[in-house]
């Protein structure tokens, strides 16, 4: 009988190599991963719309609508469900900025909550935009 020599066989090279491929291709994946983007819903601003009074700037992300005559951002586009609609004021943004706007198209508003009175909807917050991104 012949004695097995220690050479290790081709199939173990490539099974630990592909295993070490897995592993590092995990790593590369799980590392690279985007980070998560913290956003409010126009109903949880108007829930806690004095916890975002304090002039920290904030992300929306909604459905911008016209309606009633004035901008708005709504988390859902049916009507029957008695959504919250949070009033927009564009006033700080430069440019044509405000072009890319659609209707019932949704969009991240960055910007800060303000008070005020002449608020159309009655609530007497404004969410003044600094910056418009496509969702």
């Amino acid at each position: 009988m012949a004695k097995k020599g220690r050479k290790l066989e081709t199939r173990t090279v490539l099974i630990v190599f592909f295993i070490i491929l897995i592993i590092a291709a995990g790593y590369i994946v799980v590392t690279n991963m985007p980070a998560e983007e913290e956003f409010l819903t126009p109903e949880e601003i108007l829930t806690n719309k004095d916890t975002y009074l304090n002039g920290q700037t904030i992300t929306v992300k909604g459905y911008y609508i016209f309606e009633g005559g004035y901008p708005a951002v709504v988390s859902v586009l049916t009507t029957a469900t008695g959504r919250a609609s949070l009033t927009l004021n564009f006033d700080n943004l430069v440019g044509n900025e405000t072009d890319i706007l659609r209707t019932e198209a949704k969009f991240k508003f960055t910007g800060v909550l303000t008070l005020d009175e002449n608020d159309p909807t009655g609530l007497g917050v404004v969410f003044v935009v600094e910056k418009i991104e496509v969702v």
